[in-house]
């Protein structure tokens, strides 16, 4: 099988591991999405492919589509999160801008098959869409069980938690709420690990506590090491499609607090401690009765019976085969 896939901006992790699982069993060409000037590489990728695979329905996955389908051939878009949030009041997600709007509702419209990371997404597509769904399944995320594994923690509580500092993302993922958590607790200390993207993220470190820190953007194998160092993991987002780190994290022998928001509870099930959204003092409250569990083993055993790789590559294949061979 030749496949085109196509993808935004850079590869991201999880997107790595779908291209890397594809090439397992397939020919694959990967195509990263650089402005309009990607479409003579993304033409000559169609003829050439008997199937398009896009991670999120944005524009570079609307060619992938439009132009496979001009060729009567397949296509498989993967939602991700953002394409599929429509939240208004914080000026999120695909269907807040309209030219990704636009893109997004053409993938849902035209690709032969729609592949969400949680359930949760499906039903925003038929919400925001009003199509019937019938061409839309969940194929959860995987994670490597071998790579995120546990270490040493530290001996002082250490609370972290993933994500981009900006505008947008600072409220979408809470850490606004864990940032005025940390002013009351000054024993233990916390980290958000990930680049600030704007004027707000650095404004957000600025006015952060002291025992708040920022380590930056970090590749897998630094991350996994604060994640073994760490006691809890923490996911308080207001939107949330799967949540990745939260599951790494897991792996890693992190407990997880979050809000039951999207997919968070698909990941953490009954293995962590659930908080209410924007509010930090019951936050405080519950990462105290999450470090006096003490239960580290639980999260890393509901990812590795839930989320393996061979779980994801097997869904994977059973929808290629299902558009393809007919």
């Amino acid at each position: 099988m030749k496949i085109l896939f196509s993808y935004p901006w850079s590869l991201s992790s999880f997107m790595r591991r779908d291209l890397e699982m594809l090439r397992e069993d397939h020919e694959v060409r990967a195509v990263g999405w650089k402005g309009l000037k990607t479409l003579p590489e993304l033409r000559k990728g169609a003829k050439w492919a008997n199937l398009g695979f896009s991670w999120f329905a944005d524009r570079h996955a609307a060619w992938n589509v439009k132009l496979m389908k001009k060729q009567s051939k397949p296509s498989i878009v993967v939602v991700g999160g953002y394409d599929a949030a429509n939240i208004p009041e914080l000026e999120y997600g695909s269907f807040q801008d309209p030219s990704r709007k636009k893109h997004a509702i053409f993938c849902y419209q035209n690709a032969t098959r729609l592949l969400t990371v949680d359930n949760n997404l499906k039903e925003k597509i038929i919400t925001h869409t009003g199509l019937s769904g019938d061409n839309i399944f969940t194929v959860p995320n995987c994670f490597d069980t071998n790579f995120w594994t546990p270490g040493v923690r530290d001996t002082e509580p250490l609370i972290i938690t993933v994500g981009t500092l900006g505008k947008t993302t600072i409220p979408i993922k809470g850490l606004d709420t864990l940032a005025n958590a940390a002013r009351k607790v000054t024993d233990m200390k916390f980290a958000v690990i990930g680049n600030d993207s704007d004027e707000h993220g650095v404004r957000f470190k600025q006015d952060a506590p002291p025992n708040m820190q920022f380590p930056g953007f970090m590749e897998p194998s630094e991350l996994r090491g604060w994640y073994r160092r760490a006691h809890i993991y923490v996911q308080v987002s207001l939107s949330e499609s799967f949540g990745c780190a939260m599951a790494e994290a897991m792996l890693c022998g992190c407990i997880p607090v979050g809000t039951e928001v999207g997919g968070i509870p698909t990941v953490m099930g009954d293995t962590g401690f659930y908080v209410p959204e924007k509010d930090p003092a019951n936050l405080v409250k519950t990462i105290t009765n999450a470090l006096g569990s003490g239960n580290h083993e639980a999260p890393r055993t509901r990812i590795v019976e839930n989320f393996p790789k061979a779980r994801r590559l097997r869904e994977l294949t059973l929808h290629i085969k299902a558009i393809t061979q007919k």
